[in-house]
């Protein structure tokens, strides 16, 4: 009986009304009850309003705190970049709900790759992130609009409205019923409740995050390959198959690598109208391969494989149809006056890749363009993809 007592509270509540006779100890235990789901819900409530507050009106505060507990970086060419990046995506076109809350943001002089955004609408973007991208921009990018899109959409917030009453109802539950409760069964509640929290909340708003992301990098004019480049270049740092144990003990709160990899993926073929499709190191147009990446230096093949194919992206969202051929310009592929890529070695040459293209497009007599023995004009920016 003892363990129906919460079940049964609220009919027995109306049952009871608000008459004078002194309680029986059944009666007394149910207002016992009564008093500890009151507690309860005025927990939750002060809570809410604790984070609601610090959401809203404490960005200063939380910006100063973070600053002084993780520390601030000196890298300079991180710091300038990072301004940059919140600059441009806060005047692009499309991106108005950034501006309306900005957030603060800091570089962390941490080697890991992460970041993350705090309640309190501030974003701290770890300086291992520029370094182990090559200070790759558009890579970068996709990491600090993931975090722009966790802002806007209220994530910290909406997860905490969505988890708090779970975990207020298990502790009022533990407290009132536990000595009646096997431990078995409180461990299993306790793993039925992770696994509705990580997959209920985590899981789909990180997926938010991804997709509000993309959308904010895009509508600045970053490569829309940068995002998928990004997180193949995690995947090549962090393990990211977990065993049988850790998906039933440990449930994750993100997708997995390869997950988010695939997304991207897809929102760069919808984004290039359908004309351009990765496949590992594969770049396709119009579903003909056009070539197969190879790495160099530190750039991995699959890296530049969405790097190459955000550019051809770029120039198929803006004209379905090119009018004018492919063309080289000092050794440089290029498609309506975008770059497209400059061949490493163990790919074809400009000139070949350029008549491919050209035969994919509809023009198979056109001039290859200037030789790729020209000089390169002066360009502090020139970066070989």
């Amino acid at each position: 009986m003892k363990k129906l007592c919460a079940i049964l509270t609220l009919v027995v509540i109306i049952n009871l009304g608000f008459g004078s006779a002194a309680p029986t100890p059944a009666r007394a235990d149910t207002f016992d009850a009564v008093i500890d789901v009151l507690g309860a819900v005025a927990t939750y409530a002060a809570v809410k309003e604790m984070l609601q507050e610090t959401e809203f009106k404490m960005q200063s505060q939380v910006f100063q705190k973070y600053k002084k507990e993780l520390g601030v970086s000196r890298d300079d060419a991180a710091n300038e970049m990072l301004y940059r990046i919140f600059t441009r995506v806060g005047a692009a076109p499309g991106n108005g709900e950034i501006l309306a809350r900005p957030p603060s943001y800091f570089v962390v002089p941490d080697g890991a790759i992460n970041a993350f955004r705090a309640l309190g609408n501030v974003i701290a973007v770890n300086v291992g992130v520029f370094h182990e991208f090559g200070f790759n921009e558009d890579m970068v990018a996709f990491i600090v609009t993931h975090e722009m899109g966790h802002g806007t959409k209220r994530h910290a917030l909406r997860q905490v409205e969505g988890i708090l009453p779970l975990q207020v109802a298990a502790q009022l539950i533990a407290k009132r019923y536990g000595e009646y409760i096997p431990e078995y069964q409180f461990r299993l509640a306790g793993l039925v409740l992770l696994h509705i929290r990580n997959n209920g909340y985590s899981v789909p708003f990180e997926y938010e995050a991804d997709n509000t992301g993309f959308e904010y990098a895009v509508n600045a004019g970053y490569n829309p390959g940068g995002a998928a480049a990004a997180f193949i270049r995690m995947n090549s740092f962090y393990e990211d198959k977990p065993s049988l144990f850790q998906a039933l003990f440990n449930p994750r709160t993100h997708p997995t690598h390869q997950q988010r990899i695939a997304n991207f993926s897809n929102k760069l073929t919808a984004f290039s109208g359908n004309n351009i499709t990765v496949n590992g190191t594969g770049v396709n147009v119009k579903g003909q391969l056009l070539l197969n990446t190879k790495p160099i230096g530190a750039r991995m093949a699959e890296e530049r494989a969405f790097l190459v194919a955000g550019n051809l992206a770029r120039v198929f969202h803006q004209s379905p149809r090119p009018t004018e051929p492919a063309t080289v310009e000092y050794g440089t592929l290029m498609l309506a006056g975008r770059r497209i890529m400059t061949p490493v070695p163990g790919e074809p040459t400009a000139e070949e890749l350029c008549n491919k293209l050209n035969k994919v497009l509809g023009f198979p007599d056109a001039p290859a363009g200037v030789p790729a023995s020209a000089p390169k004009p002066s360009n502090p920016h020139w970066v070989e993809l």
